[in-house]
């Protein structure tokens, strides 16, 4: 019985074959576009930064836990790694932030700080940040530079007094 073949059309097989092999291949998932370039990496980073909000959380899926301590999420077609640890330390900060309540406690006897001539402006030219969180100096301007400013009152908040670092 006599056999048709074709090396033509075997050819054309084959090369179909290979064409649906490299397309098999090739991964499913957006490629990184931008050139890797030491002198110009600005194109790199624009296309892998990524901005998010408090409200996205909210929108994002999770798909597992990685290494005990890290969240894989998803978010549209992004993908996020989520800090367990740093996301709690955030969320205690921001809740200290919002509730603690600073009260200054007075010393009975004034503290002189010894603080350089250049440290001693910086507190001075901002004092009133360190009014707000609980901090009052005795500012003597008739002084030598280094010995005008002294600590008469430390922040407290609840059982704890915050003092200076020796």
């Amino acid at each position: 019985m006599p056999l048709q073949f074709s090396l033509q059309q075997l050819a054309q097989r084959v090369k179909k074959l290979q064409q649906l092999k490299k397309s098999e291949d090739e991964p499913k998932y957006r490629r990184f576009r931008a050139k890797i370039n030491p002198g110009d990496n600005q194109s790199a980073e624009d296309e892998l930064k990524k901005e998010i909000c408090k409200d996205m959380f909210k929108e994002m899926s999770i798909i597992g836990q990685f290494n005990l301590g890290f969240i894989i999420t998803k978010l549209n077609a992004d993908i996020f790694m989520i800090d367990q640890h740093a996301t709690d330390e955030k969320y205690n900060f921001e809740m200290l932030q919002q509730h603690t309540v600073l009260q200054g406690q007075r010393l009975i006897v004034p503290q002189s700080l010894h603080l350089t001539a250049v440290s001693e402006n910086i507190l001075i030219e901002n004092i009133d940040i360190f009014r707000k969180n609980g901090f009052e100096f005795l500012i003597n301007e008739e002084a030598q530079a280094m010995e005008r400013v002294k600590l008469v009152s430390l922040p407290t908040s609840k059982n704890w007094t915050l003092g200076l670092l020796i």
